[in-house]
């Protein structure tokens, strides 16, 4: 919440299947991307834990590490 000034409109970047994905910045300055879920969310909750899944496997300069 920190980083995106508590999912601030003015932080919105896009939106997708799961909800909102916002821009922020961590205490460390470096610049992020966060998804939400959001309860309209039309995929499930299941679908949504295998994307952090996916995610927390991949390595790449441009993820932080789950």
């Amino acid at each position: 919440m920190k980083a995106t000034k508590s999912f601030s409109k003015h932080c919105e970047i896009g939106q997708g299947g799961f909800g909102k994905v916002y821009v922020g910045q961590l205490d460390d300055n470096r610049q992020v991307a966060i998804k939400r879920a959001s309860d309209m969310s039309y995929q499930g909750i299941k679908e949504f834990q295998n994307e952090l899944t996916l995610l927390s496997r991949l390595h790449h300069r441009h993820l932080v590490h789950l």
